[in-house]
């Protein structure tokens, strides 16, 4: 895996199936921690300053490529400029529900406006309510 060559450990815990271990990568490509299982990497985590958020990857055994990945977004602000993003994304409507017409962020193509207000409402510590009837947009326009 990426960024595994030059990183010292922050916390080891010994199991009775062996050793996890959080490891911090000094490797200026590869910033942030993995976490090894009996000496595989298996999660990296870092900071993505390019998309303002903390980004996981999970990798299984022996793979380059991680089989998972997960963006985390840790503020209500972050998540307040997410919820001024998806105004601009494209939706189909189908039976009455709207439908992503294309993947957004984390969100696959075909996920339902519902399941992603859901999503909202549970990482903005207001809720979905909040963001649809009292969040005050960033250019002024609800003013």
């Amino acid at each position: 895996m990426p960024g595994m060559n030059q990183m010292e450990v922050s916390m080891c815990i010994k199991t009775e199936k062996g050793r996890i271990e959080i490891k911090k990568s000094n490797e200026a490509d590869y910033p942030g921690f993995w976490i090894e299982v009996n000496g595989e990497g298996l999660v990296h985590v870092e900071y993505d300053s390019s998309n303002e958020c903390h980004v996981i990857r999970t990798y299984s055994f022996g793979k380059e490529e991680p089989v998972y990945t997960q963006k985390v977004f840790a503020t209500d602000q972050e998540i307040e400029l997410l919820w001024e993003e998806l105004e601009n994304i494209t939706f189909h409507e189908n039976e009455g529900e709207l439908f992503l017409v294309s993947a957004w962020r984390m969100f696959e193509s075909g996920t339902s406006r519902e399941e992603i207000w859901k999503w909202f409402d549970n990482q903005h510590t207001k809720g979905v309510a909040w963001l649809l009837h009292e969040y005050r947009w960033s250019d002024g326009r609800d003013e």
